[in-house]
């Protein structure tokens, strides 16, 4: 965190929140995506406001794996959180790929990795838009048609050999969700 002077009668505070090495299962799980496990770290910064002195918004935040740097996520994301609205997401394209992202993070070894945080201030949510590419590492019942550049489920199993994923969350914010991620997940857990 950068420097932040602080005056009683200022109403919003804006600071900068450089992140080293955040380790990514934790981030996520702790965010409300899922229970996610694994290895791997993020990096980046996040532009934050606290406002009125209870709330922290996040603008324009952006965490990247290192280059090179592989990771693992294993898990199952949390249904409210995978979905959005059940209703926008019950039929057609969108439900499938939604799907096969929810069936390939189960076990997931990424090549990279990118986050984007903000929060949406008329709703009281963060926007979190996770971004990866890698491998799933068990077959997945899905399989591309090139007709119409779209997955559709398949009969067999496939191997993946790399794919991208792209997964948007709107998750309600909690008071304490900002500190809350920042508090141990820039240490491995010691037992």
């Amino acid at each position: 965190m950068e420097p932040v002077r602080i005056s009683i009668e200022e109403q919003n505070i804006e600071t900068i929140f450089y992140c080293e090495h955040l380790q990514l299962p934790q981030l996520l799980t702790r965010l409300g995506a899922g229970h996610l496990e694994g290895f791997g770290t993020v990096s980046g910064i996040l532009p934050a406001v606290y406002q009125h002195g209870n709330r922290v918004l996040f603008q324009n935040g952006v965490l990247y794996s290192e280059p090179g740097e592989k990771g693992v996520l294993k898990g199952i994301l949390s249904q409210t959180l995978a979905g959005g609205n059940p209703e926008d997401a019950s039929k057609g394209e969108a439900a499938l790929d939604l799907e096969l992202a929810k069936d390939a993070l189960k076990n997931f070894t990424y090549s990279w990795v990118k986050v984007y945080l903000d929060s949406d201030p008329r709703e009281k949510n963060l926007i979190l838009r996770l971004l990866l590419s890698g491998t799933p590492e068990n077959p997945l019942y899905y399989e591309f048609n090139d007709e119409e550049q779209t997955f559709k489920k398949s009969e067999t199993p496939v191997n993946f050999r790399e794919i991208q994923l792209q997964m948007n969350f709107s998750i309600p914010e909690k008071a304490e969700m900002p500190w809350a991620f920042f508090s141990k997940i820039s240490k491995q857990d010691k037992k």
